[in-house]
């Protein structure tokens, strides 16, 4: 596949800057202490209800992709930086 200009500038910073480390520490929290951390992600965790059983599709495999996995929903994703998907932790 080959990549517009935008998406190869787009891959080369996720790439830079994804990091293992970024992911480290996300398993300390619990649950109910991120979401006063992620504003955005907990509108939708509320408008969505209970995640237990909700499959999620998600563009870029984030710390937003933990963070509704946490909640109970089985969340696939993909993501433009190969660096990115290495650093991610996995099944949560």
């Amino acid at each position: 596949m080959t990549l517009t200009e935008r998406q190869e500038r787009e891959r080369r910073y996720w790439n830079n800057h994804a990091q293992v480390r970024e992911y480290a520490d996300w398993q300390e929290f619990p649950y109910a202490e991120w979401r006063v951390y992620r504003p955005i992600e907990t509108m939708a965790l509320d408008h969505l209800g209970t995640m237990t059983g909700k499959r999620l599709l998600v563009a870029g495999v984030g710390s937003s992709a933990i963070l509704f996995a946490q909640a109970g929903a089985e969340v696939w994703g993909f993501d433009i930086s190969e660096g990115q998907i290495a650093a991610f932790p996995g099944p949560c």
